[in-house]
């Protein structure tokens, strides 16, 4: 083992009773932090008639959470300096921030929320809708990004090989109905065998508190994630 091997800090990790994994990597001397949060959902789990319906519903995390409106709730992350974003992968859905270590703790209930207590309010659906739909339309200008699409269709049993951006006539029918459905299947910290959701920090933390915060602020999260897709 190297020097530098033997003096790595550890990664912290513990699995919550309610299913959720919490890692932690601290990197010494950092003064920010990062922090991301898979929900064991992605785009395999969209039903066949609705894919794209995660382009949609990550654009509505966004778009305000438990008591707070889409306003409020922007602007309290950014009088704190979090820059946030949400995607959908094959196999989860992603909330990530970045932030000034000190404000974690002020932070991190405002950031759980958008996963915890999302709005899906039905005024955020149409622009979220009107997003999804530009993004499927400027690949139009990505032949590169429309060909790894293909291959990945191609190569890969469905639903593996779906395209996150959804199929137009999909994004179009979607509803609130769908979005929350999908939300209360799949936004959950337990999952099937060994999955589940998983927040992970690194940057400036200490440990103990940052794992007696989680475990506050997701006591009452429960329930379990969807069993894995039969491929086609």
């Amino acid at each position: 083992m190297t020097q530098a091997a033997a003096s790595a800090p550890a990664i912290h990790q513990a699995k919550l009773p309610n299913g959720l994994t919490v890692l932690a990597e601290p990197v010494p001397g950092a003064g920010s932090l990062a922090m991301r949060l898979l929900l064991p959902g992605g785009v395999k789990h969209e039903p066949a008639e609705r894919q794209g319906l995660t382009a949609i519903l990550s654009e509505m995390l966004l778009r305000g959470c438990a008591d707070m409106t889409a306003r409020e709730h922007s602007d309290a992350l950014d009088r704190l300096g979090v820059q946030r974003s949400a995607d959908a992968t094959t196999h989860h859905t992603h909330l990530s921030a970045t932030l000034v270590g000190e404000n974690l703790p002020a932070a991190l209930p405002l950031i759980l929320n958008m996963a915890l207590a999302p709005s899906l309010d039905a005024q955020a659906l149409a622009p979220a809708r009107d997003l999804a739909l530009q993004a499927l339309d400027g690949l139009e200008d990505e032949p590169q990004h429309r060909v790894m699409l293909e291959l990945k269709r191609q190569f890969h049993p469905d639903p593996l090989g779906r395209a996150g951006l959804g199929i137009r006539e999909h994004l179009e029918a979607v509803t609130l109905d769908d979005l929350r459905r999908y939300a209360a299947r799949c936004f959950v910290p337990g999952g099937v065998g060994a999955s589940g959701a998983i927040l992970s920090f690194a940057g400036a933390f200490e440990w103990e508190a940052l794992l007696e915060r989680v475990t506050e602020l997701t006591s009452a999260w429960a329930g379990q994630g969807p069993a894995e897709p039969v491929l086609t």
